[in-house]
Order: C-alpha cells, then structure tokens, then sequence
C-alpha cells in the first residue's frame, strides 16, 4: 500500500515520462507551468490557476513554432491534472467531461476545498519533478540555471 505522497510522486514523474517521449511539447515551458502552477493556487486560487494555464493553451506568441510547443506543453499540464484529479474518490463523477476549468467551477464549496488542497499537493510533486528531470540542456538552452528556486528551498512545505 503506497501513501498519498507516494502516489502523487509517482505520478509526477509519470507525467514526465509523457513529456520525454512527446515531440510537440516544450520541456521548458512545461517546466515553467509546473513551477507557477502551486503559488498561482495559493496567490489566485485553483479556479484562477487553471484559467492561467487555459490562456497558455491558447496564447498568441508571434511565433508560431514557440507558440504551438508552449500550448502543447499547457495542454499536455492540464491533461495530466484532469487525468489525476479524476482518481480522487468523490471527484470522478463531478469532473467528467473534457473541460477541467468548466468542471471544477461548478463543484459545490466543499469539493472545490477539497480539489484546491489536493491540487497544491500535486503541484508540489510536479515542480520537484521538473526540477529534477528536466534541466537545461535537456530543453535545449546552453547555459542558465536548471531551477528558478534556491536548491533545496521549498515553499509548499
């Protein structure tokens, strides 16, 4: 039997693996997403979080070829968390269709709670994760730091 952490580790690195073998998405602007991702929650709310995200999706960079592999990687994120937040007992019926903004708008205050505590949890273990595996050479920069965070610091602790 694995804990909640274990699990949601688990399937962080997970998404990783998805992102290693995805050709469209951008591993640096995925990174960037799971970075932003908690503190947009705590700063915004989940609502705001995944509306962020949703305009990511569809953003209107002046090049097309950034623009297409930074809304594949937004797209790719947003994937991943419907896909986790529809495992949650409870919240698999409440978030059923293809809209996870839409779906997580019309939850009833305690689900929302419930969804927001869960999220920041998975936020936590996405950013590790990116942090840990995605580097910048693997995103194809030369130099610059691999992390916008001191090693070791964590602020979802």
């Amino acid at each position: 039997m694995q804990t909640r952490d274990q699990i949601r580790g688990h399937y962080a690195h997970e998404c990783i693996d998805r992102l290693e073998r995805s050709s469209k998405s951008d591993p640096f602007s995925y990174r960037t997403i799971a970075n932003d991702f908690g503190a947009n929650i705590l700063r915004c709310g989940l609502c705001s979080a995944l509306a962020f995200i949703e305009r990511k999706k569809a953003s209107k960079s002046s090049d097309r070829r950034s623009r297409s592999n930074e809304e594949a990687a937004a797209e790719l994120f947003l994937d991943q968390l419907a896909g986790y937040f529809r495992t949650l007992p409870g919240l698999s019926d409440q978030l059923a269709g293809d809209n996870l903004h839409a779906a997580v708008r019309t939850l009833s205050v305690e689900y929302y709670m419930v969804l927001t505590r869960e999220a920041l949890h998975l936020a936590l273990w996405m950013r590790r994760a990116a942090q840990a595996r995605i580097t910048a050479i693997n995103c194809g920069q030369e130099s610059g730091p691999a992390s916008s965070a001191p090693a070791g610091e964590d602020v979802h602790a």
